[in-house]
């Protein structure tokens, strides 16, 4: 942790790194010489589509010795995730949250400047370069692991050959053992509406505006809409968001403490461990739970560190010199966050991780970090050391994305180590028919003015979902949120008409037909466990199959359908994908809803702790939110984690990784917590779920 501490603060004047400091480096040298070959030689496996899904798939395949080729209509890896999706997107929430920050919070800090003004083609640059930067790693990567690339429109001939059509203009077909249909999906259009890209567009259209529009309406309150909706009112738009369903945001040692004298305790600083503030908190209920005739435990050898430069430092268990004196056979994962989405999509991409793990078990005996929020990312690593966990536990939780706690499973998962539109304010007005339902509560207004956001939101009845009731309260500040009771309709005016009414899988046009694969009505491709189609050989993953339509749900299909081919046991459990909306403050969730749990019939309990109670929020001045833990009732058991704060989707993984053990509410609240950080409300709320919170 040392070592990581100095590098974190080689950018301060006058610090002098010795020559034994801790390096990484990239080579894109000899191990990258392979060229992208069109050839038409059998693979073991061919992957349709180059997205999160596919491209993650093509590489693991390859790591598993599989002779492997990727096909890519778009010419530029990444899918529309990295390239008209979460990438840019969170790119450009980032750049107009610094903006709305300097406009309005910058001052109450002592920060004062005459005058902030929006370049908007420096925005979209650093935007379009994050997204360049990110497709031609991948692109590395596919060298460095001998994946042959071919870049062209793929249409099925046979259920072991693929016809290309390639950018060049010319054709080959391209042949396989197992072929792996990954095309994502597409924007959903709706009844009598042409998406132009100018006036009228869909989220492609809205990453790449020329202007700031006086007036944008948002059709569909989904991911999408709310994150873009957020990014333009956040840089002076006035946007109206319009949802026809009745839910937004549908899924969202023995020590006791005794001194010498009977009766006299002594916790924190005063006795042997490290002289930490979180520390001596679990020092100070073990020491009551004992006095008051329970168990109480403290476990120092699980206690994490947190050095708040910039970027931070955070350790959790042992170094690898100390484990090194052990005598312990151990291997080490490192993975620099050079290598993710998110911390390149904001330009703060300095750092890495280090898992350490013990040879013969796997089990994971340290975790150091060195990234931007550091402090926060570690209680998942605190979480696992609690349980024992083994590193390929920690990589085979998922993950959402993009976050940089993807960062975390990546020693493991070794997949990403790196070696125009018109003027949308001339012409002609676009406008939007908005008829309520008949029905919904009416005339509910929510919140105060927010940050001098202007967003209406016509929703429907009162939100039932447990993701979709903290969105909405995510949003209580806004202006003029209504919800409507049916009635006339309302005609809205507005410069441009987002179109974010979801997604549609892309699976016409590859020559399904032609082998018979079947799909469902909506073109989604029916699979088996193992992601095999009804077509021998012939596999589907992400956005094409059944399931939420998420990037790092694709990345988890890709893995575990290679793994089955490769003759191996690959799994994907669906009910602990965690999602994330990248508003501000964000809202992120994993397992089930309240009212799922009460459709099921389980007893339960539920402990909440607002982010109002939470140190580092209050001294950050951002403290939005709350954290909601549900549990059943006899057990104890997770049932599902729900959170909206900043930075919720790097909480969030600490209760995914719970869920996959099936932690106890108790687990988590005895997990020690660095102090002071964000994730200290998850420890607070998992107290309040069996017992009580401390600090409300």
């Amino acid at each position: 942790m040392a070592m990581m501490a100095n590098l974190a603060r080689r950018k301060a004047t006058n610090i002098i790194i010795s020559s034994d400091a801790l390096r990484y480096s990239f080579s894109l040298s000899s191990t990258f010489s392979r060229g992208f070959a069109s050839g038409s030689d059998d693979n073991d496996v061919v992957v349709i589509g180059g997205g999160p899904g596919g491209y993650v798939a093509a590489i693991k395949a390859a790591q598993l010795g599989l002779k492997t080729t990727c096909i890519e209509k778009r010419g530029a890896l990444g899918g529309t995730c990295l390239n008209v999706g979460c990438i840019p997107s969170k790119a450009l929430l980032h750049s107009s949250h610094m903006y709305h920050e300097a406009k309005t919070s910058f001052a109450k800090h002592g920060v004062k400047f005459d005058n902030v003004e929006i370049d908007l083609a420096a925005m979209m640059g650093q935007k379009d370069k994050a997204v360049s930067n990110l497709t031609k790693g991948i692109e590395s990567l596919f060298k460095k692991n001998k994946v042959t690339y071919v870049k062209g429109y793929g249409k099925f001939l046979s259920p072991s050959e693929v016809s290309v059509d390639t950018l060049e203009g010319e054709n080959t077909v391209v042949k396989g053992k197992n072929i792996i249909i990954a095309t994502g999906s597409d924007v959903k259009g709706l009844p009598g509406i042409t998406i132009d890209e100018k006036r009228i567009v869909s989220s492609t259209g809205a990453l790449a505006l020329t202007e700031i529009p006086k007036k944008l309406i948002v059709i569909g309150a989904g991911y999408i809409g709310l994150e873009m909706g957020s990014v333009w009112a956040r840089l002076g738009s006035e946007v109206t968001v319009v949802e026809f369903a009745p839910d937004i945001v549908p899924s969202m040692d023995d020590k006791r403490f005794s001194t010498n004298v009977k009766g006299v305790f002594a916790i924190g600083d005063v006795i042997p461990g490290p002289m930490l503030a979180h520390k001596a908190e679990e020092d100070g209920i073990a020491c009551v739970e004992y006095i008051a005739g329970k168990e109480g435990h403290v476990d120092y050898d699980k206690v994490p560190g947190v050095v708040y430069t910039h970027p931070e430092v955070a350790s959790v268990g042992k170094t690898e010199e100390q484990v090194k004196e052990l005598g312990i056979a151990y291997t080490v994962g490192k993975f620099p966050m050079l290598g993710n989405s998110r911390a390149k999509s904001i330009d703060d991409a300095e750092g890495l991780v280090k898992i350490i793990a013990e040879k013969e078990t796997d089990k994971v005996l340290g975790v150091h970090i060195m990234c931007s929020n550091a402090g926060e990312l570690i209680h998942e690593a605190a979480l696992a050391l609690t349980y024992d966990a083994s590193s390929e536990d920690i990589a085979r939780t998922c993950h959402a994305h993009p976050t940089l706690s993807e960062a975390i499973r990546r020693p493991q998962h070794t997949l990403h180590q790196i070696p125009t539109s018109g003027n949308p304010n001339s012409g002609e007005k676009a406008t939007a028919t908005a008829e309520p339902q008949k029905g919904f509560q009416s005339n509910t207004i929510l919140g105060k003015p927010f940050e001098d956001v202007k967003e209406h939101y016509t929703i429907g009845r009162e939100l039932g979902r447990e993701m979709a009731m903290m969105a909405n309260l995510a949003r209580r500040k806004a202006t003029n949120i209504i919800i409507s009771s049916g009635g006339d309709q309302s005609i809205l005016e507005a410069d441009v008409v987002l179109v974010s009414a979801g997604r549609n899988p892309f699976t016409a046009g590859l020559g399904l037909e032609n082998i018979g694969v079947e799909t469902d009505k909506i073109g989604r491709i029916p699979v088996d466990k193992r992601f095999s189609t009804n077509v021998k050989g012939v596999f589907a993953i992400g956005d094409v199959i059944p399931g939420p339509m998420l990037a790092h749900k694709a990345e988890e299909d890709g893995i575990a359908c290679v793994e089955y081919i490769a003759g191996k046991e690959g799994h994907v459990d669906y009910d602990k994908v965690p999602g994330v909306v990248y508003t501000h403050p964000e809202v992120a969730s994993v397992g089930k809803t309240e009212e799922q749990v009460k459709e099921l019939g389980i007893a339960y309990t539920v402990g909440k702790f607002p982010m109002l109670g939470n140190s580092r929020a209050k001294s950050i001045d951002d403290a939005e939110g709350l954290v909601k833990i549900i549990a059943e009732k006899e057990t104890d058991k997770v049932l599902g984690v729900h959170i909206m704060c900043s930075n919720a989707g790097e909480l969030i993984h600490e209760a995914a990784l719970a869920l996959t053990y099936d932690a106890s509410s108790e687990d988590i609240a005895r997990t020690c917590h660095a102090h002071p950080t964000l994730s200290e409300a998850v420890k607070e709320a998992a107290m309040a779920t069996y017992d009580k919170a401390i600090h409300i």
